[in-house]
């Protein structure tokens, strides 16, 4: 009896191959619902929920480390930690969102998700900043990475853009979810239970502190920022599919710098919370909605590359912006202005003309 020869589709895991098992063959019919589809959303919110979510919290840690663990260093040199990790959660995208269009999903995922966890052990024994750096930054930054940019991507393979900004909206308040419950939580447990055992269970705001803002109050400013996101995030998901996520976008964008602008003028608790809580909500289209416009210009059989292209990209700005807003408390509203005009000169090289869904 002859063995049957073994090709590399034998070792592949793509999200095609699941769709086979219901029918479907063909990238251009998402089945756009459907108990399969539904439970790739939840998996993905998971997956967001545990990796963007641990990482938007770096400023729990970034309080503790320089009160306690690393008092000794400056809080921009603390800061590396938070923005190497961040970073590596983009950069890693070209090529996991490559792996990911020739196939290799659930395993590269399963992988990370393993260390991950054991990173966060490893975190509760660490002592010095080359621990953290190693274990927080660097290791638990690249587990994320290899996750994040294709369980995005798996979204576009079982929802059309007819309703693919709402199923990403949903998967993006695994995001804001976990930036809200994770900061809330280690203010609680960690004058109680300890460092080590808050780490094993799950930016203070400068302008919150000057104001008067008590400091047990101030870790709840980034819990209500990212509430307000997790609203946004589902509201402009169904808004961009009605009207397109640029055009979705661009105006929140807008919003979202219109309220860095009026942050620092703040002079009470009301006003910071009221700020602060819009900015979240504005700040959730973008968060919710960029991977629409990439899956959109292109094959779908490519999209993870497309999305990775850009998280790549993204990644040097995240690198860069923890230390610097460090130093520059100072609003980058240019920078605002100049991204809402680059998606709008994209919107018109797409549709070629000036005005149109997208």
């Amino acid at each position: 009896m002859s063995k049957k020869s073994l090709s590399i589709e034998d070792f592949t895991d793509s999200a095609f191959e699941d769709r086979k098992l219901e029918g479907l063959t063909n990238f251009d019919e998402a089945p756009d619902g459907g108990l399969r589809a539904w439970l790739v959303v939840v998996g993905v919110t998971l997956v967001v929920f545990s990796t963007v979510g641990v990482t938007n919290s770096w400023g729990v840690f970034q309080a503790y480390y320089e009160e306690n663990s690393l008092s000794n260093l400056s809080p921009s040199t603390i800061a590396w930690i938070g923005s190497s990790q961040y970073a590596l959660v983009w950069f890693p995208a070209l090529a996991t969102g490559r792996l990911f269009d020739l196939g290799y999903f659930k395993i590269p995922c399963f992988a990370a998700s393993c260390v991950l966890v054991a990173c966060m052990f490893v975190i509760a024994e660490c002592t010095q900043y080359w621990q953290f750096f190693l274990t927080q930054g660097l290791v638990l930054g690249v587990c994320c990475g290899f996750m994040l940019c294709p369980a995005l991507a798996v979204v576009s393979h079982w929802f059309s853009p007819k309703r693919r900004g709402f199923a990403l909206g949903i998967t993006s308040i695994g995001s804001s979810s976990g930036s809200t419950v994770f900061p809330a939580a280690a203010q609680k447990l960690i004058p109680l239970i300890g460092f080590k055992w808050t780490v094993l269970l799950t930016y203070i705001s400068v302008s919150a502190v000057e104001i008067g803002i008590s400091g047990d109050f101030v870790f709840y400013i980034i819990s209500i920022s990212n509430a307000g996101s997790a609203v946004g995030r589902l509201l402009t998901g169904i808004i961009g599919d009605k009207i397109g996520a640029i055009n979705t976008i661009a105006p929140f964008t807008a919003l979202a710098g219109i309220m860095t602008i009026v942050w620092p003028h703040a002079k009470s608790e009301s006003q910071l919370i009221a700020i602060v809580a819009i900015y979240g909500f504005s700040c959730g289209a973008f968060s919710s909605l960029w991977p629409v416009p990439i899956m959109a210009m292109g094959d779908i059989k490519d999209a993870g590359r497309r999305a990775g292209m850009f998280m790549s990209l993204a990644a040097f700005g995240a690198i860069a912006g923890p230390p610097i807003s460090g130093a520059l408390i100072s609003p980058t509203k240019g920078t605002i202005v100049i991204s809402i005009v680059l998606m709008l000169v994209a919107r018109y090289f797409h549709l070629r003309r000036l005005w149109g869904k997208f």
